[in-house]
């Protein structure tokens, strides 16, 4: 009996732990310290290499798809390729790297800077928690694309992504988040699991002057 309340003891000790460590580096990031991109640089591109020459990979042409926007219109990267860059943000707004990635203002002062030469695009995908039992069907689906787009409004058009071997994410990279820079030719500039703005408006910037 006392060793079960030993063990008992220990487990509850290192989940107190990591509730404390988790509220210590939220705490780290709200009140400033550090940024989000610099407390998750190091985490995040640890297997960069890896993903950016996983298929597609960078330098390889972007697989064309349509998908519609909050709006009922179509998107199809086909009609863009050849005349703006387009750069493709993958996520939900269950995942929380990609929900905090979005709320530091960067990602619509990009829009206001490039909106007039970039397109850019955030494909509404697959929840990172998909244990949501309210999210079941393309309209629940675009009903929270719809909630994120209200919550974070940086200006970028919000596409809804398909289920199954139609899904958009999942010809891209199958991430619950990801962003992708596709040139004018259609090609993979540069493709990110880090989905924050850190290094995308020097990208662009370089894209831009080989234009």
């Amino acid at each position: 009996m006392t060793m079960k309340r030993d063990i008992l003891a220990i487990r509850l000790g290192v989940l107190f732990g990591a509730f404390v460590a988790s509220l210590l580096v939220l705490h780290i990031i709200a009140a400033g310290y550090v940024t989000f991109e610099q407390w998750s640089a190091p985490w995040w591109r640890s297997n960069q290499a890896m993903f950016s020459e996983e298929n597609p990979a960078e330098g390889a042409y972007a697989p064309d798809f349509v998908l519609h926007d909050l709006d009922g219109k179509l998107f199809r990267l086909a009609d863009v390729t050849g005349k703006r860059p387009v750069v493709i943000e993958f996520g939900s707004a269950t995942c929380q790297i990609c929900t905090m990635g979005q709320s530091d203002g960067q990602k619509a002062e990009l829009v206001r800077k490039y909106g007039d030469r970039v397109d850019f695009v955030f494909i509404y995908g697959k929840e990172a928690h998909p244990n949501r039992d309210d999210i079941s069907t393309s309209y629940d689906r675009a009903v929270c694309a719809m909630d994120f787009r209200e919550s974070y409004p940086n200006g970028w058009r919000v596409l809804v992504d398909e289920d199954g071997d139609q899904s958009v994410t999942r010809q891209y990279g199958d991430r619950t988040t990801f962003q992708v820079v596709v040139d004018l030719e259609g090609r993979i500039l540069r493709k990110q699991q880090d989905p924050s703005s850190h290094g995308l408006e020097a990208a662009l910037r370089r894209l831009l002057a080989e234009t």
